[in-house]
């Protein structure tokens, strides 16, 4: 009997052509996680980490499986992509798709072939599949791998899947749990889009990093946990970029689907498209740059390399080469003439940017101050119907860069700092906040529960602090600092369901969590306080 199965050669081979393949693109990838650029996206994913998912960016691949890293004797030889699924992780996509075919392998020995879940490049008769494509397994591996480094424990990744699965439905579940678990962030009830008015930071407050996404209701077990899209939609808003339009048209798609939805646009270079699809307009990087002034949730690429231009186009908020906190005083972020971010002595005068919560106009202060002013100009200015604001999105900003334009302003603040921690920018880290959503999951009145709803902010200086908890449930609200010490408690007393904490507390990391008193309760909440940061209104 040999020694080695068919399928062990078939991996030594795609071993050996993945480890030169990686000698050569190795130091790239490193040199590009040392750029700006690469710096530049990670501040705007943490600027939108508390904005609603129909705010959200996602760098998004398309076919992200399907790369010449990958390619063997029989698989993969016409990709969507060079680098693999960790490469392009770690240029900071945050959204992939993978396309999963219920498909015979040839994995062990020969009485032990059938069919397996693949990824595969392929149609909906399975055609262009391979015997020696990847099990979704191992790509599955690659992304809870680099969740699982420590330095990416705030990062949340979001997979379409294109199902090609037959009947294999409880097989792809019992491989998600395999590899995530807990830290799946799964539908309530079955059958569900993602929530649009939860943010990136809930999805972390209840201990996930990773959501799942199909076209459409499939089946009862699998859509426990893979969502069916986005919003009340079986499915989302997603097209190719040769139906794209400038901003400020950004159709197809409505202003109201940018607003409730996450918009899509992909491309696909490949061969079998040409020659059995329609490939359309590819994404280049000027259609990048208005695609991220339109508000484009999930920009689909192929053949993303590092020092891209699509990426470095993606960067809609900080100036080339900003922040740099010249002179190691630059604590403070303002929005200049280009409509790009830059970092500025706090104690500088300059106009501020206010922003209505529900309409989510701006308005440039006429009058002047210092950055810790930002507050009292724009309650003062607008009747407290605005509040000192920052850009989360690149169509805000743009918004905001035309307010400033007609107002004749060259600058204005933004409530954007690193005041409290160096480098640590934050946004909302100072002004009048709201903070809704929905309970994720209940767990009892137990402070420690991982089923807690949790809020995490940042004081800059000393603030006089209201917060009401308004809610669907029986809630009970704590008040804890970084080292999670209990500062404040208050139980809504069982009538209306409020709950009601007010102090003055000093500069400094604070968490504010929300329980339920049952273990089965679920519902919806409003947290509202004078001050602090939590992030932009829905």
């Amino acid at each position: 009997m040999p020694s080695t199965t068919y399928a062990g050669l078939r991996r030594a081979a795609m071993l050996t052509i993945a480890f030169f393949s990686a000698m050569v693109s190795a130091g790239e990838i490193e040199d590009f996680e040392r750029s700006w650029t690469a710096q530049a996206l990670a501040h705007q994913r943490k600027l939108d980490l508390y904005a609603p998912l129909a705010d959200a960016t996602f760098i998004t691949t398309h076919n992200s499986y399907n790369a010449s890293d990958y390619s063997n004797l029989g698989s993969y030889w016409d990709p969507n992509h060079v680098y693999s699924i960790s490469k392009q992780l770690r240029m900071g996509v945050r959204c992939m798709e993978f396309d999963v075919h219920e498909f015979f392998s040839t994995d062990g020995w020969p009485w032990e072939w059938g069919t397996e879940l693949l990824l595969c490049h392929g149609t909906d008769d399975h055609l262009g599949c391979s015997t020696f494509d990847r099990q979704f397994s191992e790509g599955l591996r690659e992304v809870r791998d680099f969740l699982n480094r420590p330095e990416n424990a705030e990062e949340v990744v979001l997979i379409y899947l294109e199902e090609h699965i037959d009947d294999a439905f409880s097989d792809a579940v019992n491989v998600l749990r395999a590899y995530f678990g807990d830290k799946i962030f799964k539908p309530i009830g079955g059958c569900q889009g993602i929530p649009m008015d939860i943010s990136k930071a809930d999805i972390l407050a209840a201990g996930k990093q990773i959501m799942f996404m199909t076209d459409g209701c499939r089946n009862g077990t699998f859509n426990e946990w893979v969502f069916t899209g986005v919003g009340n939609a079986n499915g989302f808003p997603s097209s190719n970029p040769n139906r794209f339009e400038n901003y400020p048209n950004c159709g197809p798609f409505s202003r109201e689907q940018y607003q409730s939805e996450m918009v899509r646009f992909f491309e696909d270079r490949t061969t079998l498209t040409d020659i059995f699809g329609n490939p359309g307009a590819p994404l280049t990087a000027d259609r990048m740059r208005e695609m991220m002034r339109c508000g484009v949730n999930l920009p689909g690429m192929d053949e993303l390399r590092p020092f891209d231009g699509r990426l470095q186009n993606a960067v809609w908020s900080w100036n080339s080469n900003e922040p740099n906190d010249a002179g190691g005083n630059e604590d403070c972020g303002e929005q200049i003439g280009n409509g790009r971010f830059n970092d500025m002595p706090c104690d500088r005068i300059a106009t501020f940017a206010c922003r209505n919560p529900d309409s989510g106009e701006w308005y440039i202060t006429s009058g002047s101050g210092t950055w810790s002013e930002g507050n009292d100009f724009c309650d003062m200015e607008t009747g407290g119907r605005y509040v000192f604001a920052v850009p989360v999105s690149g169509y805000q900003n743009e918004k905001l860069k035309e307010a400033r334009i007609i107002d004749g302003v060259d600058r204005v603040w933004l409530n954007y700092s690193d005041t409290a921690v160096e480098g640590e920018w934050v946004p909302y880290s100072l002004g009048n906040r709201s903070y809704r959503g929905k309970w994720i999951a209940s767990g009892g009145r137990d402070l420690g529960s991982g089923q807690n709803v949790i809020v995490s902010f940042t004081l800059s200086g000393t603030e006089n602090l209201q917060f009401d908890l308004k809610a669907s449930v029986d809630t009970y609200l704590y008040l804890l600092d970084e080292h999670g010490d209990l500062i404040a408690e208050d139980d809504d007393g069982g009538e209306g369901y409020n709950s009601r904490l007010a102090m003055t507390l000093q500069a400094g990391r604070y968490r504010l969590v929300a329980a339920t008193y049952h273990a089965e309760q679920a519902g919806t909440f409003s947290l509202d306080t004078t001050k602090g940061s939590f992030g932009p209104n829905p």
